[in-house]
């Protein structure tokens, strides 16, 4: 009976500490998707043309995965 109720009172302080953990993933996940972008571009010269369309779709996939993540997040 000692024991689950421990469990019960660290149980509820890692749910608490998990939406913050989340939230410090998605703004680390957020500036790796505005950082990315800008070297690419710093770089252009070492990159052919028809990257950059891949890249981009790249890009597109990572921020809806993102948005998703911040979605399940907030919520």
């Amino acid at each position: 009976m000692i024991c689950s109720f421990l469990l019960v009172g660290e149980e509820q302080k890692i749910r608490d500490q998990l939406p913050l953990r989340m939230v410090v993933v998605a703004v680390m996940l957020f500036l790796h998707n505005v950082v990315g972008p800008m070297v690419y571009f710093s770089m252009d010269r070492l990159f052919s043309n028809e990257i950059f369309s891949y890249l981009l779709r790249v890009l597109a996939a990572d921020l809806v995965g993102l948005i998703i993540f911040l979605k399940i997040t907030l919520d």
